[in-house]
C-alpha cells in the first residue's frame, strides 16, 4: 500500500508540475499565431492522460494490476494533479490581484468567433455566457477540479482497457 500511494503521488505531482511548466512557457513565449497557440495549448490535454497512463502500468510492472487498482491510481493521479493546478494559478492570481479574471479565456472565445464569421451580438453572448459560467472567484479554480476528475475517469478506463489486452496478449503469448 505504502509503495502503490508513493508512485500515485509521485505520478500526480509530476503531472501537476508539468502541466504547470508548459502553461509557463506558453506564456513566455508568447504566441501571437492564434491557431499555432491553440493548437499547442491542446498539447497540454496530452499531459494527463500519459501520466494516468503511466501510473496505471506501472501496476502491471509491478504485478499488481487489477480494475480497482487502476482506477484508483488514475483518480488519484488526476486528483493530485488537479490540485496542485489550482493552487498554483490560485496564488499565481492571488499575488497578481487577478482572482476569478478569465480575460485570456473571454479573448479567445472572441477570436474563434470572429474567426468563424460570427457577429459582435452573438459573441457578447458568448462572453456572458462564460461570465456567468465562472463567476464566483473560486469556482473558477475548481472547475479545473471538475475536468481533470472527469477526464482523468475517462482516461483512466481507457488506459486500464489498453493494458488489459497487452498483459492478457501477453498470458496468451506465453503459453
Amino acid at each position: 500500500m505504502k509503495a502503490f500511494l508513493k508512485n500515485v503521488f509521485k505520478v500526480g505531482a509530476i503531472v501537476g508540475f508539468v502541466v504547470i511548466v508548459y502553461g509557463m512557457l506558453m506564456q513566455l513565449l508568447d504566441i501571437k499565431t492564434a491557431w499555432l497557440s491553440e493548437w499547442l495549448g491542446y498539447i497540454s490535454i496530452l499531459i494527463l492522460p500519459l501520466g494516468i497512463f503511466f501510473g496505471v502500468y506501472q501496476l502491471v510492472k509491478e504485478n499488481s494490476f487489477s480494475f480497482l487498482k487502476a482506477v484508483s491510481t488514475g483518480i488519484l493521479i488526476a486528483l493530485i494533479a488537479a490540485i496542485i493546478v489550482m493552487l498554483y494559478r490560485y496564488g499565481r492570481d492571488l499575488v497578481a490581484d487577478n482572482v476569478g479574471n478569465i480575460s485570456a479565456l473571454e479573448e479567445h472565445e472572441r477570436y474563434k468567433m470572429e474567426k468563424a464569421g460570427a457577429g459582435e451580438v452573438e459573441i457578447r453572448q458568448r462572453i456572458d455566457e462564460i461570465r456567468s459560467e465562472y463567476s464566483g472567484g473560486l469556482k473558477t479554480y475548481f472547475i479545473t477540479l471538475k475536468w481533470y476528475l472527469f477526464l482523468g475517469s475517462g482516461y483512466t478506463l481507457i488506459s486500464y482497457l489498453i493494458l488489459l489486452i497487452k498483459t492478457k496478449r501477453d498470458e496468451k503469448n506465453k503459453t
